[in-house]
């Protein structure tokens, strides 16, 4: 997972993540 993100980027990386999630 990508951390070194723009805040706005950072929120689509974990809406992707729980969006992975079962």
């Amino acid at each position: 997972m990508r951390l070194q993100l723009k805040p706005k980027e950072f929120s689509t990386e974990i809406i992707d993540l729980h969006a992975a999630l079962p």
